[in-house]
């Protein structure tokens, strides 16, 4: 069963999210990390994980994932995650060999959450960290988030 007060946060941090994508080039703000492409690393487990919950499927904390976050993300931004952006969450999507994972602090306002998302067939991985209403996207190649992901972020 949703609970609406947890759904009205989600509403706006899409309704913001499509407004600052469509008002911004997409370009990534991190440095470039070349992916781990080894077995731990694959992202392939990630298509067992549609419609379940992150935490559910305690998705930060699967040794692929984990490792890869880590990286990408550093320690401390990594350990910040993980302490403060898994309250409230919505199913994750994958869809086309793309995934798709949103959660937030709870009681934020949105102005603090994380999106996980992941083109599955390129084994590549990318974060959006929002703290203070101000989006970091990290890109495990340097690329671009791609359309796919955005539009995938859009859907209601």
């Amino acid at each position: 069963m949703v609970n609406m007060p947890k759904l009205i946060p989600l509403v706006l941090f899409l309704s913001i999210l499509s407004v600052n994508i469509a008002g911004q080039e997409n370009k990534p703000f991190s440095k470039k990390v070349e992916p781990d492409t080894s077995k731990p690393g694959n992202l392939s487990f990630l298509k067992s994980c549609n419609g379940k919950y992150p935490f559910d499927v305690k998705l930060i904390d699967k040794p692929a994932m984990k490792k890869r976050l880590q990286k990408l993300l550093g320690l401390p931004q990594f350990d910040y995650m993980k302490k403060n952006l898994v309250d409230v969450a919505t199913p994750i999507k994958v869809k086309g060999g793309y995934f798709y994972s949103w959660s937030m602090q709870a009681h934020s306002g949105n102005e603090f959450g994380a999106t996980i998302m992941a083109d599955i067939g390129k084994n590549v991985l990318y974060v959006i960290i929002r703290k203070d209403s101000q989006d970091q996207l990290y890109s495990e190649d340097g690329s671009a988030v791609p359309k796919a992901l955005l539009d995938m972020a859009k859907e209601k």
